[in-house]
């Protein structure tokens, strides 16, 4: 027994209409089959987004508005940035007595040990910075 099917006639832009043609081809479909196959999927998309939050299904404001929503809504969590914000101030405090209790330890240089110090601190500070991105790099894989 065959449902009942609507036609439907749309008019699009050259480029939207050669990547309809790719995507058809590529599932080794029909045009309209491949058609339908996505307005479901984004009708059904729609709907669960706006499950999610406050829309109501048919609701004007856009998909993408409504996921950025909902993206936002998880990120800027109250508890999480203040987390963040306190390890944040903390690394900065460990940051500035470690500068400061280095300066108070230094001796004064003389103008002739400038530029030879300069250059070694230079080659030193090279060197922490590429241990700094492989740590940073480790942590990333994990």
């Amino acid at each position: 027994m065959r449902r009942s099917q609507r036609h439907v006639r749309a008019y699009v832009s050259e480029p939207l209409y050669v990547r309809i043609l790719r995507e058809a081809a590529a599932r080794g479909t029909s045009v309209s089959l491949c058609l339908r196959a996505d307005l479901e999927e984004l009708y059904t998309l729609r709907d669960e987004v706006a499950s999610l939050s406050s829309q109501q299904p048919g609701d004007r404001l856009g998909l993408l508005n409504v996921l950025v929503g909902l993206i936002e809504s998880r990120v800027s969590r109250p508890s999480e940035l203040a987390s963040i914000g306190r390890s944040l101030r903390r690394i900065e405090a460990m940051i500035d007595r470690h500068y400061a209790g280095t300066m108070i330890y230094l001796p004064p240089l003389s103008e002739q040990d400038v530029a030879s110090r300069t250059r070694a601190a230079a080659t030193r500070y090279e060197a922490w910075q590429r241990a700094v991105d492989a740590l940073n790099a480790k942590a990333d894989e994990e």
